[in-house]
């Protein structure tokens, strides 16, 4: 009866510890391990120019880094400001009510300034 118990105890624990001691531990390749970061900064627009505020900014990384946020939306004046790391991105601009607009950058230590200007979705 002991010898049952004890094996139990060693079977219940080995098969415990047999998943962890099988998972990798690999984390994405990150081509831009850098600390650097750039300043993006941009305004959003309606098709008469008016600023577009509470839209939803989004980078999309091309490469696999570690963003501070994962979103910001622009202010009453259609502005945004974020300092990211340096790289490459797609900057999605998404409001209720106007078509999403996407640009590809290439963020360097010296920033960019993006416009963006969204159309009305059209009524179905």
């Amino acid at each position: 009866m002991f010898k049952k118990r004890v094996f139990t105890l060693i079977l219940g624990t080995l098969l415990f510890l047999f998943p962890i001691g099988c998972t990798k531990n690999e984390s994405p390749p990150s081509p831009v391990p850098s600390k650097e970061q750039g300043l993006l900064q941009g305004t959003v627009t309606d098709e008469q120019g008016q600023p577009v505020a509470q839209a939803a900014v989004e980078p999309i990384p091309q490469f696999q880094v570690s963003l501070p946020e994962i979103g910001k939306v622009t202010d009453e004046k259609g502005k945004f400001q974020w300092s990211l790391p340096i790289g490459k991105y797609q900057i999605k601009i998404a409001k209720e009510g106007y078509q999403p607009v996407t640009k590809e950058i290439n963020l360097t230590e010296k920033g960019a300034s993006l416009t963006f200007v969204l159309k009305k979705e059209k009524e179905k």
